[in-house]
């Protein structure tokens, strides 16, 4: 908020305050405006009329006999709001509008319900995703977009998060604070290796984020191992090195496998390039699959992306699976059977698919289903809770996906016949239930 001065008053009924010094105003209810002059009040709590040079007491919340409120001016509270709400909901076009017209980035806003948590303009864009507005307000020339940059407490750190490389270089030329933590006081070094952001960690380590880390960066080596990222923290401890300064403490000696992997090469004869180049891609490759077209997939797979590596399915890298659960996961059926039809996915993927059959059985997806279980693919497969495809489709009425499985055999390696049926007869598919 602009400047505000808060603070709780409790008694009952109307409530007097002063503000800044001036005469004391009595409060109304909850978002009431109320007007005070230095000298003027009315009796019945009503406030005087609103001198030009006067700001406004508005009041915030209440709880109970509680009542909190501030004091600014008119003006610049209402072109705050708006710009809040612009930030929010709007474009480019109306925040500069509402900047120019006075309102500033500057300016404390909410990161959260409670009022807790505060930062800036630029905060409260990358807090709602607004990447391409942030990009604009860091590349203004007025208001200073490197006095933004310095002034933003959480900004940093959630672009690490997202992997918005631009935004983040841009910060870090402006001057913005690299110890910059989440909301969960989880740093931007770790929150960029949590979510296997490779460009982003290389930036961070560049300017010495790793030397911040309070446990010495053993959670952002284990993040670093996990998405195979253990090359850009090696180039920087060599970097270390070479220049004399002390490395981190890692557990289980992961330092010393990563830093022999900047000069040796790897068991099966690849560079250590090689590899940050086929992992990079594999990541690429992940995105693209969850965000992107076939167009997009179709490029990094003749460009050498992994068709075959195992890929997470959740953010904790405990569920793995292949490119084709990867898909379906996603919901993307058109991409996971243009997948299924290429050369080395009878071979390769279908072997390493373990819940697509599942979740696109309970989809309703029988072209796919079929197609998977043409190639090969196991029909007992099982989704992420344990239930076989048959008890999925059944469960949400699939007669198609149900019959095309109970043609492949899936009834015999049914545990939870009992279920099944009950689930079909449910759906009214009793045709459907197989004679034991």
């Amino acid at each position: 908020m602009p400047s505000p001065v808060e603070w709780p008053l409790r008694q009952e009924g109307f409530t007097s305050a002063a503000c800044n010094g001036h005469e004391p105003v009595q409060l109304l209810a909850a978002g009431d405006d109320v007007a005070r002059t230095a000298t003027e009040q009315t009796a019945d709590g009503s406030g005087a009329a609103v001198a030009p040079d006067r700001p406004s007491v508005r009041i915030v919340s209440t709880n109970g006999c509680e009542v909190y409120v501030n004091c600014q001016p008119a003006d610049a509270f209402e072109l705050h709001v708006k710009l809040e709400i612009a930030i929010v909901r709007q474009g480019v076009k109306d925040v500069k509008a509402l900047i120019q017209a006075g309102a500033s980035v500057f300016d404390d806003f909410y990161l959260d319900d409670f009022a807790k948590d505060t930062g800036n303009a630029l905060d409260l864009m990358l807090l709602h995703k607004r990447y391409e507005l942030a990009l604009q307000l860091l590349n203004f020339e007025t208001p200073s977009g490197q006095e933004v940059a310095r002034g933003c407490n959480r900004a940093l750190a959630w672009a690490a998060r997202e992997g918005r490389l631009p935004i983040l270089e841009l910060l870090v030329t402006h001057g913005a604070n690299i110890a910059q933590q989440d909301e969960q006081k989880r740093s931007a070094l770790l929150l960029a290796a949590m979510r296997g952001q490779g460009q982003c960690v290389n930036v961070l380590l560049g300017e010495g984020a790793l030397e911040l880390e309070q446990d010495g960066g053993t959670e952002v080596n284990k993040w670093a191992l996990h998405w195979k990222l253990q090359t850009h923290l090696a180039l920087h401890w060599k970097r270390c090195v070479w220049h004399g300064l002390n490395q981190p403490a890692v557990a289980d000696g992961a330092i010393e496998d990563s830093r022999e992997a900047v000069v040796t090469q790897q068991p099966d004869g690849e560079t250590d390039s090689n590899l940050s180049c086929r992992n990079g891609l594999q990541l690429r490759l992940q995105n693209a699959i969850v965000r992107s077209g076939v167009k997009e997939v179709k490029e990094l797979l003749k460009k050498g992306a992994p068709l075959g590596a195992m890929y997470d399915l959740d953010e904790l890298g405990k569920q793995t699976g292949s490119v084709l659960d990867l898909a379906v996961l996603h919901k993307r059926y058109d991409l996971a059977l243009h997948l299924s039809n290429y050369e080395d996915s009878k071979s390769v993927v279908i072997p390493a698919t373990r819940h697509a059959v599942a979740w696109a059985a309970r989809d309703g997806k029988d072209n796919l289903v079929q197609e998977l279980i043409r190639l090969g693919a196991d029909v007992a497969q099982r989704d992420e809770k344990g239930r076989s495809a048959l008890q999925l489709a059944a469960l949400r009425g699939r007669k198609t996906c149900a019959q095309t499985l109970l043609a492949a055999g899936a009834w015999e390696t049914e545990s939870q016949r009992e279920e099944v049926s009950e689930s079909l007869l449910h759906w009214k598919l009793d045709d459907v239930i197989p004679c034991s």
